[in-house]
């Protein structure tokens, strides 16, 4: 089971991380080579966290747009929401482990 949603409209994330209590936004493009790295473990995360956390991904190669939104200028970059607040920004390739304590913010 993929425990990642693929989100490829502005107007449906921002209402999502509205409406639900805790989200992950994964921003990444397909050709990056850091982004297919943390894919893996990202998904690996989501599946761990399914039942905490809702986990989104979005192209910002399809999605420009949402890159605006949210200020982003590196990827991968994960978004971390509560209650539709930004919580906390993870720039950059980590190791599995040290994203799941970034994560902890919002359990």
């Amino acid at each position: 089971m993929n425990a990642i949603t693929l989100i490829s409209d502005k107007a449906i994330l921002t209402a999502r991380i509205a409406h639900e209590e805790r989200v992950v936004v994964y921003a990444m493009t397909p050709w990056s080579g850091p982004c297919r790295m943390a894919t893996v473990s990202i998904a690996q995360l989501a599946n761990e966290y399914s039942k905490r956390l809702t986990f989104y991904q979005v192209d910002l190669e399809a999605t420009p747009s949402i890159a605006g939104l949210f200020t982003i200028t590196t990827v991968p970059t994960l978004l971390l929401f509560e209650a539709g607040q930004l919580k906390r920004t993870v720039v950059g390739l980590w190791p599995k482990e040290t994203i799941a304590e970034k994560l902890e913010v919002l359990l």
